[in-house]
């Protein structure tokens, strides 16, 4: 702040009180700048307030600690003041301090005891105490509040005040500074813990090239403790090896990253690892200050590579074919997924060759599975042409298009291909030869292995051609297991439900035999033992034993209707029926069902609705069925109607009601055997779960069709749309 401008924030004082006004924010300015400690800066920033407002106790409140409150983090008070100190929370409401935060505006309070915002209860301050309370601005941002205080009424001016205020927006922006940097130094922490848990060896150096991070990744792939690797310039680097090295520092330190770089690092005891290192930039605060290496050991890879290069230069190719044939049969047949054992087939085949890919196919649709080369870094570029080539098409390349049309090997010369960036790249690094061999399962071809060779590598012949048939057979065979294994494990899910069905069938069937034949026997046994022997109780157990016989006959009749229809032996009469006829035969049998629960009952059909070519007794069944469905699960005082209408030489009869509707879900399984809905009201109706499959086969069956449209609490609607000719 400058002079002109604290003489206009402060008013005329003397140049004495001035001097050492300005001399006192300079000496907290440097301090503030000099430590982002969060505890220093609230004491500086204390020592700065007590000395340009001396006052008799001065607190710090801050906010982000407690929701919707304030809570004092500094404080500094005479000794017959420590009695005043505040320990508990600041509400935002109910608080001078959390007045002043809300408002973000000062106070001046000659009484701070008399003040009408100021807490209430056992930490209220005493009568006679005068009060400045400023907010702590960050911007437009506040972040706290500090507040001064003196004994007597009115012991602090507006020169005060207005020092005060000139203050707090330094000391704001140094506190939030302080509490940022804790945040980042947290977070550096936390990243820390993250990288230390990492399978992969995780290293950091600095600019200079010194280990300054080593996870225990690091220690085990390289046998250094952190304690003896940190300070240290890499001891694992051979030193032909430290000049690129620290090249490729210098180009992460500018922002680059470097990823999959083959190297050979040293262990501990003196024997030599390969490794595949990635290198990007480490940033603290926004700012790159060293270089994070995640590395891991492919040793194993590049043995497996040294052993095919060795077998090659040494002519051993048949050794070569069959260990390459065996560890695609090993890779085909271990209990990995289908997408794992078609990178490892791509992998294997990589080092056998130079590269390899595997294209699945499905339809005219060809997707890259896998890529993988003996060289990746230097291929590269291929495997990202090759990618971008998958992405974009929509049907199969030429070559592999050629081999699922003719299901036989395609071998392509590189200098004869056509041109595109694959190509481009593909010469580049000296390819001379390709070859394309089918993958076949259940007699399709499922799928495509690509072989690349270049340089010294030999081109494809016959004897390669049926090596890399039989690799390919191979995975056609895994192929094919894991679908069958897909198709079984589907299979047994559907008979493990159907099993769950049956059973639930069989215990609903027994409840809805058992409930008629109950009454049968009953009554039959009242009768026996001369209980009911009155004429008119006589009759009326009679009509009784009738009705629940009828019922019992009509469910073992649905259960041998299922049968018939199931075996394809349902005779049928097809005939000119009249349906209207039908409908008002059914509408004798349940209406005295509807009037019982005082439903409303209406039938419409045009006077020139033709008849239909059916089974009038079948479709009498039928009609009846979704009409005793549509009583049972309407509840009292609904209604149901049942409407015909013609179109295009079909009928259709359409039976609505205000019922409790089907939910979405058992739309599709509710025409189903068996099969019934299980929630609330519907439950409690009963049945065995016959009807409405039993009705869509019979109409079926008749050349027709029976459909449902429904919505919990609007009712439903089956439609039966039958042929007139």
């Amino acid at each position: 702040m400058s002079v002109s401008e604290t003489d206009r924030a402060w008013g005329p004082m003397p140049d004495v009180a001035r001097r050492d006004e300005l001399a006192t924010l300079r000496e907290t300015m440097l301090r503030l700048s000099a430590s982002l400690d969060l505890t220093r800066t609230l004491e500086t920033v204390l020592d700065g307030l007590t000395a340009l407002v001396p006052c008799a106790i001065a607190s710090i409140y801050l906010d982000g600690i407690v929701p919707d409150a304030l809570v004092r983090v500094a404080q500094r008070a005479r000794d017959d003041m420590t009695t005043l100190a505040a320990t508990q929370p600041r509400p935002l409401d109910g608080s001078v301090t959390g007045w002043a935060y809300r408002h973000r505006q000062s106070l001046l309070l000659p009484d701070l005891g008399g003040d009408a915002r100021t807490l209430r209860g056992p930490e209220a301050p005493p009568p006679g105490l005068s009060s400045i309370v400023v907010p702590l601005l960050v911007g437009d941002r506040a972040v706290g509040t500090f507040i001064a205080s003196r004994r007597g009424s009115g012991a602090f001016t507006r020169h005060d005040l207005a020092i005060a205020e000139s203050f707090a927006p330094l000391a704001a922006q140094a506190v939030a500074n302080a509490r940022l940097h804790v945040e980042t130094e947290r977070a550096k922490t936390q990243t820390e813990a993250i990288l230390q848990d990492l399978g992969d060896a995780i290293v950091r150096v600095d600019p200079e090239g010194v280990t300054i991070g080593w996870n225990q990744g690091a220690e085990r792939l390289y046998g250094y403790t952190a304690a003896e690797a940190i300070g240290t310039r890499m001891p694992v680097v051979p030193p032909e090896d430290q000049p690129a090295l620290m090249a490729m520092n210098r180009r992460v330190m500018a922002g680059e990253s470097i990823v999959n770089v083959e190297a050979v690092r040293i262990h501990k005891d003196g024997h030599r690892i390969a490794v595949l290192t990635s290198l990007s930039p480490w940033r603290e605060r926004g700012v790159i200050t060293g270089t994070l290496a995640v590395v891991k050991d492919i040793s194993d890879r590049k043995a497996l590579e040294r052993e095919l290069t060795e077998q090659i230069a040494a002519g051993q190719r048949r050794v070569r074919d069959k260990a390459y044939v065996g560890a695609v049969a090993q890779a085909c047949n271990s209990a990995a997924d289908g997408p794992a054992i078609l990178q490892a087939l791509a992998d294997l085949t990589a080092q056998w060759a130079d590269d390899a890919r595997v294209v699945t196919i499905e339809g005219e649709r060809a997707t890259l599975a896998a890529y993988a080369s003996r060289t990746p870094g230097e291929d590269a570029a291929i495997r990202d042409t090759t990618i971008a080539m998958y992405a974009t098409v929509s049907a199969a390349p030429r070559m592999i298009d050629g081999v699922r049309r003719l299901h036989a090997p395609m071998i392509e010369k590189i200098a004869e291909a056509p041109d595109s960036p694959q190509h481009a790249a593909t010469m580049a690094r000296g390819y001379h030869t390709k070859a394309f061999i089918p993958i076949r399962a259940e007699g399709r071809v499922v799928g495509v292995l690509g072989a690349g060779a270049r340089a010294e590598t030999p081109p494809f012949d016959a004897q390669a051609i049926a090596t890399l048939e039989l690799v390919a057979e191979q995975a056609g065979l895994a192929i094919t297991k894991e679908r069958l294994l897909r198709q079984v494990r589907a299979q047994v899910a559907q008979l493990e439900e159907a099993n769950r069905h049956k059973d639930d069938f069989l215990a609903s069937l027994s409840h809805e035999l058992r409930t008629p034949l109950n009454a049968i026997l009953g009554f039959s046994e009242l009768i026996e033992d001369g209980i009911i022997a009155e004429p008119e109780e006589l009759r009326e157990v009679a009509h009784d034993i009738v009705i629940s016989g009828r019922l019992l006959l009509d469910q073992v009749n649905g259960l041998l209707d299922m049968a018939r229809v199931g075996s394809g032996r349902m005779e049928f009469t097809r005939e000119a029926v009249d349906v209207r006829a039908i409908a008002q035969q059914c509408e004798r049998v349940i209406a005295p069902l509807v009037s019982a629960k005082e439903q409303r009952l209406t039938f419409t059909f045009p006077p020139d609705l033709p008849p239909v070519v059916a089974d009038g007794a079948r479709l009498h069944q039928v009609l009846l069925n979704l009409l005793t469905n549509a009583h049972k699960f309407t509840p009292e005082g609904g209604g149901i109607t049942v409407v015909g209408s013609v179109a295009a030489a079909r009928v259709t009869i359409t039976v609505r009601d205000t019922g409790i509707g089907i939910a979405p879900e058992y739309s599709p399984i509710i025409f189903e055997p068996f099969r019934r809905v299980e929630t609330g009201y519907a439950r409690s109706q009963g049945g065995t779960g016959l009807g409405l499959a039993l009705s869509r086969r019979l109409i079926e069956l008749m050349g027709g069709t029976l459909t449902l449209e429904s919505a919990p609490g609007k009712g439903s609607a089956f439609t039966i749309t039958l042929p007139t000719r």
